[in-house]
């Protein structure tokens, strides 16, 4: 089979252009040699005609947990890694055909289920992984239930939470918990600089990790090549971490003008995070939820709407994230009709191709339709830009494809023909295959 195709009679949203145009996109191997280029009548060339269909690049999930099996978080990190490992590859395969060809997995994915995906044991997205989260004791990675008296050490938790989390506490630990993340393959590490919803014994507007920790965590990232990453929710947690040096904010919901000032004045993403959040408004109680959490999460919702407002306000980029756990996984399209509150339909397709490339640092390979970006392609049934619920629908991504290759195909590309695994073992390890 040739490695040429030619996408004809298509219109291309480009990741970043306002404007969507009809264009011919030509693919050889893993790349997109041209765009807007006309039928050159080369024998070799395979040609696929959208007829009109949107094409686009690959959506990227910029904060997912692919191994988040089920609520109290608890019951997740105590599972055996043989099921956890199960669910992320049915999670992974799923996703891909919902049109994500990237994932950031903010912890709990490692380097077996990356090297699983680059060996083409399974299938599913580009994986990039921060390994396991830091928390201090006591806090939003702590999952030990409040009468649960087992004490924690570096990477040694009786309770089975050392699987997700490092619970850390010191300079010292934290910089040993990093550089071990670091020698197992981590894209990026991932700290938890306040309280949140799910955890069990902090309060949601708790600084946790004190200064001298968090930039310890950053400059040995940054040593590396690689960023912090800080789940924060109040504005006080979202303002230090700017401060000291971490580049993207996790969820950033509670946000004042203060801390938009400091993310601005330091350069900082954020990672706004509302799938989750309209999943536990609805199902929050059968899904384990008690008293405590659901009052914390009442009190982020009332907050994120206005908070992304202000990122917008400031111009501060905002990625594509979804932070589903348990059984809200299925629920990632509804991340793009929570944010039209605040966003214009081409805003949220931005958010998910080209400003999450730039957070993963691959702008250059992702994110994109132009020419030398690597050929990670959706084809979209109707006009998301139009109607962004489009998204919510996986039968509505036509077709697929992850690095060159068709992975799914509703009757566009080869009708009735079996479609080839994409070949991960290709592409680099440690790259984000």
């Amino acid at each position: 089979m040739s490695d040429k195709i030619l996408l004809l009679n298509g219109r291309v949203f480009d990741g970043v252009s306002d404007q969507v145009r009809r264009q011919d996109v030509l693919v050889i191997g893993n790349r997109i040699a041209a765009v807007g280029v006309a039928d050159v009548g080369d024998a070799d060339i395979r040609r696929v005609d959208l007829g009109g269909r949107l094409l686009m690049p690959g959506l990227i999930d910029g904060h997912v947990h692919i191994c988040g099996t089920e609520l109290p978080i608890i019951n997740a990190t105590s599972s055996h890694w043989s099921y956890l490992s199960a669910f992320a590859f049915r999670q992974m395969e799923r996703r891909l055909m919902s049109g994500f060809t990237s994932l950031r997995d903010m912890g709990g994915a490692n380097v077996g289920i990356a090297r699983a995906l680059r060996e083409g044991l399974v299938t599913g997205p580009r994986l990039f992984y921060s390994g396991k989260l830091l928390s201090q004791t006591g806090g939003h990675g702590d999952a030990r239930p409040r009468d649960n008296d087992i004490a924690v050490v570096l990477g040694n938790c009786c309770s089975g939470s050392d699987k997700f989390a490092w619970v850390v506490d010191g300079v010292s630990a934290v910089r040993r918990a990093v550089r071990e993340e670091l020698r197992l393959g981590a894209h990026q590490i991932k700290i938890m600089a306040s309280g949140g919803i799910l955890s069990p014994t902090d309060p949601l507007h708790s600084l946790q990790f004190s200064e001298s920790e968090i930039r310890a965590a950053v400059e040995e990232a940054t040593n590396h090549g690689t960023y912090v990453s800080a789940h924060c929710h109040p504005a006080g947690a979202i303002r230090r971490c700017a401060e000291y040096g971490v580049r993207v904010i996790e969820h950033a919901t509670m946000l004042d003008e203060a801390a938009a000032e400091a993310m601005v004045a330091n350069g900082t993403y954020a990672m706004p995070t509302l799938a989750l959040l309209g999943v536990l408004m609805r199902e929050g109680r059968q899904m384990g939820l008690d008293d405590a959490n659901m009052e914390k999460l009442h009190l982020v919702v009332s907050r994120a709407h206005d908070s992304l407002r202000l990122l917008r306000r400031h111009n501060i980029p905002a990625g594509f994230g979804t932070d589903l756990f348990g059984k809200a996984h299925g629920n990632e399209g509804s991340e793009f009709t929570q944010r039209l509150p605040v966003d214009r339909p081409l805003d949220i397709l931005r958010s998910a191709t080209a400003v999450n490339a730039d957070i993963l640092k691959r702008s250059q390979d992702l994110g994109h339709v132009a020419p030398g970006a690597l050929a990670d392609l959706i084809i979209v049934e109707g006009d998301p830009l139009e109607d962004i619920a489009i998204m919510e629908n996986p039968d509505n991504i036509a077709l697929v494809m992850l690095d060159g290759v068709i992975v799914k195909d509703r009757g566009i590309a080869m009708p009735g023909e079996h479609l080839p695994r994409p070949k991960f073992w290709q592409a680099s390890a440690g790259t984000g295959f």
